[in-house]
């Protein structure tokens, strides 16, 4: 047990540099960042009820120190479904790019919503744009490093 938590605390923590260092700031829209890769590629290993917390509580700390603070708890729900999902299907043992791609869809289309209920639908086309854009990074990012995090595990 001790060791699991351990290693959810190593993960968040990773998740959590990413975040708060590899970011575009998009002003009141937030940032861009490709915190969700790492969730996607740390949520497999665990149950959904870590999961959660390891892909929620790093990006909300985020939200806080890079002034996004509107979006800390429509973040710590959405992160927290995304880990939640992720590691339901993951586990599962579902495609992974198939997985990634339709929750990162869904979280997209949610993080447009939100952006719509904050900002009104005067920033539809400007949200669309930022939220795409993050989906396409973060997809290529966690699949691409999944299909090397493969053949490593395969070698070994």
């Amino acid at each position: 047990m001790l060791k699991k938590v351990f290693y959810a605390l190593i993960l968040m923590l990773a998740i959590f540099i990413v975040g708060y260092s590899v970011n575009y700031n998009m002003g009141n829209l937030g940032y861009i960042s490709l915190a969700g890769a790492f969730i996607m590629l740390f949520s497999r290993y665990f149950a959904p009820s870590y999961a959660m917390l390891i892909a929620a509580i790093p990006c909300v700390i985020c939200d806080f120190l890079l002034g996004a603070k509107q979006y800390v708890l429509y973040t710590f729900i959405l992160r927290a479904a995304e880990g939640y999902f992720l590691s339901h299907f993951l586990s599962k043992k579902k495609n992974f790019a198939a997985t990634t791609f339709l929750v990162s869809l869904i979280m997209t289309l949610l993080a447009v919503c939100v952006d719509i209920y904050l900002y009104g639908i005067t920033v539809l086309s400007v949200s669309l744009i930022k939220n795409i854009v993050q989906m396409l990074l973060v997809f290529v990012f966690a699949n691409v490093s999944n299909y090397f995090l493969d053949k490593i595990r395969k070698k070994v």
